[in-house]
């Protein structure tokens, strides 16, 4: 299936032309190279709307305003149904997403197109029905929507939700068993990324969760070292561009592989790090988790803490 999404390019074109901007100046301000522009505006390169956004805040412009002058009925309810969709990813309200996707499917916003995919995305996370290896081969014909090539044609470009259902189908081979398979994919985003992601503010979004999955895999292959090193990068990143959603499960990890060394006292420090990093960003459940796991995994090793419940 061929993906097109409406009229990006000319968006993209009209927005910088309001300004007066060349290519290169737009280019050169968002931290995007000038044939990048270039295939955006003539249609070869669907930028994620992360982009549109970006170019937004840099212009002084309301991401809604914008939305609102250039899209219309059915493009307009498909962004914000996929909008909502994300969301509810992100706190993998599985129940409330299958509601949705319910709704949407038959729509006309979503019959063709980028919206298509992440409908078709969305319906293959969410169904309970289905094994693992069926859920891997529904995500698999999903990114083949945009990357007919994938896994093999690698580094590539990846618009941030490509990036997510790439993730996802990496936690499915890890989930079956092959994690060897999980790290090569999540490599392979991270070299993506690194790549073609000249503006490191737009590569911020996703970055950090990318390299704490990549870690976990690594882990599952014992790769302890190796995965210890990811994680401080992705703290680093997420640390100086203010992207904080996955801080707390990054840091929580570094103090489990200090605990699989031996280094109790880092061990400790990290992981009442990671906790109250967590309450800190009103992620309680996930605080509260991480007690429950410090009882059973941590016996112990964290006597004597204050835990809030």
């Amino acid at each position: 299936m061929a993906v097109k999404q409406l009229d990006w390019g000319k968006a993209f074109r009209a927005l910088r032309e309001k300004y007066g901007l060349s290519q290169r100046q737009l280019a050169i301000d968002l931290g995007y190279s000038i044939a990048t522009i270039s295939r955006i505006e003539n249609g070869k390169l669907i930028p994620p709307f992360s982009v549109i956004e970006h170019a937004l805040q840099r212009l002084g412009e309301d991401s809604q305003d914008y939305i609102a002058f250039f899209l219309d009925g059915d493009e307009k309810h498909g962004y914000q149904t996929i909008q909502k969709l994300r969301h509810l990813i992100v706190e993998e309200d599985y129940e409330e997403i299958r509601k949705v996707v319910a709704e949407a499917e038959g729509q006309a916003a979503f019959a063709s197109g980028l919206y298509l995919q992440y409908i078709a995305f969305c319906k293959a996370v969410s169904d309970g029905s289905i094994t693992e290896q069926e859920r891997l081969d529904l995500l698999l014909d999903v990114i083949r929507m945009t990357q007919k090539a994938f896994p093999e044609s690698a580094p590539y470009f990846l618009s941030h939700n490509e990036i997510t259902i790439i993730g996802k189908i990496a936690s499915t081979y890890h989930r079956l068993g092959e994690h060897e398979k999980a790290v090569q994919i999540m490599y392979g985003v991270k070299e993506s990324m690194d790549v073609f992601y000249n503006d490191e503010w737009e590569k911020s979004q996703t970055y950090p969760m990318v390299l704490y999955n990549l870690a976990v895999y690594l882990g599952a292959l014992e790769r302890n070292k190796e995965a210890q090193e990811i994680c401080i990068e992705a703290k680093k990143h997420a640390i100086k561009y203010n992207t904080m959603r996955c801080l707390p499960n990054i840091i929580a990890y570094m103090a489990h592989n200090y605990f699989l060394e031996e280094d109790y006292s880092r061990f400790k420090e990290y992981f009442i790090e990671a906790y109250y990093t967590a309450r800190a960003m009103g992620q309680h459940r996930l605080a509260n988790h991480m007690i429950h796991v410090a009882t059973d995994r941590y016996k112990g090793h964290l006597d004597g803490i204050p835990f809030v419940t």
